[in-house]
């Protein structure tokens, strides 16, 4: 009875050991987690080596998108599949694990809600500074993510309780050297946002316009 016990006991002990380390199999050759998987190019595989980060190209990113919307371009936490330590503290994050043969496994735990979906108190505290990158083609990014221009429109469109400090109402796009806020395909998007920042109280700048 005690040599089933016993036996019982470091099972469960191993199960707990491996749930805190990386989700792979036994050969290290797998990843037994929700993932996506990609294949590392010379330059990426250099960047793993010297950064243990993985910057996705433009076809990565968007094939990874269509599994996890709001992984970022940058996947800034990447475990090699030697790593036999605790992973602690991954939840809700994104990150990655590479293979010995190039693959890339990325997961991530982060959980996006939409801005429209939050509760009221959220949406009443949220930060009344806003801040986005904003490309050539008139796609939005903050923090290293592609923000859709619906999700930016309601975040610029919400109005903050009285005691938010109105100074710090504001709203922030920068876009690439070169193009200015009258291009065809910024044009719309910043009046639009521009007549939405102003009706919520926001003040409004486009950087770095000559």
């Amino acid at each position: 009875m005690k040599t089933t016990l016993c036996i019982m006991a470091g099972l469960m002990i191993g199960s707990e050991l491996r749930s805190e380390g990386l989700p792979i199999n036994e050969a290290r050759t797998k990843c037994e987690a929700p993932h996506y998987l990609i294949t590392a190019n010379e330059e990426q595989k250099e960047e793993l080596t010297v950064c243990g980060t993985l910057t996705l190209t433009s076809e990565q990113w968007k094939a990874v998108r269509t599994k996890y919307p709001s992984v970022p371009k940058r996947i800034p936490m990447v475990f090699p599949s030697t790593y036999n330590d605790c992973n602690c503290g991954m939840e809700e994050r994104d990150w990655a694990i590479w293979f010995p043969d190039g693959s890339v496994a990325i997961i991530s735990e982060m959980q996006s809600t939409p801005f429209r979906e939050l509760p009221d108190e959220s949406k009443r505290n949220a930060d009344p500074r806003l801040q986005f990158r904003m490309d050539g083609r008139g796609q939005f990014y903050q923090s290293n993510r592609l923000v859709p221009y619906s999700e930016v429109k309601d975040r610029v469109s919400n109005k903050l309780t009285e005691e938010k400090n109105r100074n710090e109402m504001l709203l922030t796009i920068e876009i690439p050297p070169g193009i200015t806020r009258k291009d065809a395909a910024l044009a719309s998007r910043i009046d639009e946002l521009e007549t939405l920042a102003k009706n919520a109280g926001r003040g409004f700048f486009v950087l770095w316009e000559k």
